[in-house]
């Protein structure tokens, strides 16, 4: 009776350990799975985050320069090609300036001297900058008070946004104006590069280039006046033919 009790407790050892280890590899198998599973779930919430983090970045920023917030499936309106080419002609004393306008680098800020030109906006404006070497600037409706003291202070009475682009600041470029500290207050003065200034390409809207009357920019002088201003347009020419 002994060695069967023996034999008996001995059975019943053995088949208490094999239950636990069945028991035992069920658990490790289902936390592998759980695991995984938890695995997924975190990487599906990183990215959830990211793309949060991402939009609310985007939209911030937006924002804060005054923009309405993007969606995320929102893109860039794609600028029309011109079809036809539009020039800003200026009549000084000493000459006349035609400079052609690029609306398809910068169209709300073309837009916006086309109006001005065409109201008459900047005819009787005095050039109250010059660089000799650097740039001509003009446009400052407060130029006709003949008090120098606040001479680039003006605009027409509202401000444009910066547009960038990738037109070069080359002899001949012309680019608007804006207070160093705010690149969104441009309005209606402009320059015109007197010699190539890289430095000021990526940090201006550069809205033209000289294509006449280069030698009467290099003649302007301190408080020359634009006596007239106006647009003409010519149709687009195909330089590919």
């Amino acid at each position: 009776m002994k060695r069967i009790g023996h034999s008996f407790i001995v059975l019943i050892i053995t088949a208490l350990a094999a239950l636990l280890t069945v028991s035992g590899c069920g658990s490790l198998k289902q936390l592998g799975s759980g695991g995984d599973s938890g695995t997924k779930k975190a990487r599906s919430t990183t990215t959830v985050a990211v793309q949060d983090a991402t939009n609310y970045t985007r939209d911030t920023l937006a924002q804060q320069n005054g923009q309405d917030a993007l969606q995320p499936a929102e893109q860039p309106p794609q600028t029309a090609v011109p079809n036809k080419q539009i020039f800003a002609v200026i009549e000084t004393n000493r000459g006349k300036i035609v400079i052609q306008l690029f609306p398809h680098k910068a169209p709300k800020t073309v837009d916006s001297v086309v109006k001005l030109i065409n109201s008459g906006f900047y005819n009787g404006i005095k050039w109250h900058r010059i660089e000799p070497g650097f740039v001509a600037q003009t446009g400052d409706p407060l130029s006709k008070n003949n008090d120098p003291n606040d001479d680039g202070l003006g605009n027409p009475g509202y401000t444009i946004k910066l547009e960038l682009n990738d037109v070069p600041h080359l002899r001949g470029t012309v680019g608007m104006a804006h207070n160093a500290k705010d690149v969104n207050s441009g309005g209606s003065q402009f320059y015109i590069c007197l010699n190539d200034e890289s430095q000021l390409d990526g940090k201006y809207t550069v809205i033209g280039k000289v294509t006449e009357g280069m030698d009467v920019v290099d003649k302007i002088q301190y408080y020359d006046v634009m006596n007239k201003v106006y647009i003409i347009e010519k149709p687009l020419v195909d330089t590919r033919k």
